[in-house]
């Protein structure tokens, strides 16, 4: 009965160090998501940013926005 209970014990063991890796790497994914959407918000806001900027000096130069 010693064997089995020893098994038993390794393989909780194992388990929650299977667990403490899926922790880590879960983390790990979210934070690389959230860079992920940090960068794409960034992109846009400066994509934004940049068109108006087009569209002011457009409008500086006494040329019609373009629609379309």
């Amino acid at each position: 009965m010693a064997a089995y209970e020893r098994r038993q014990a390794e393989g909780r063991a194992r388990v929650a160090e299977l667990e403490r890796e899926l922790a880590l790497a879960r983390d790990e994914a979210r934070r690389h998501y959230r860079e992920w959407w940090q960068a794409r918000e960034d992109r846009d806001h400066a994509h934004h940013l940049i068109r108006r900027l087009h569209r002011r000096i457009a409008r500086l130069r006494g040329r019609p926005r373009r629609v379309g």
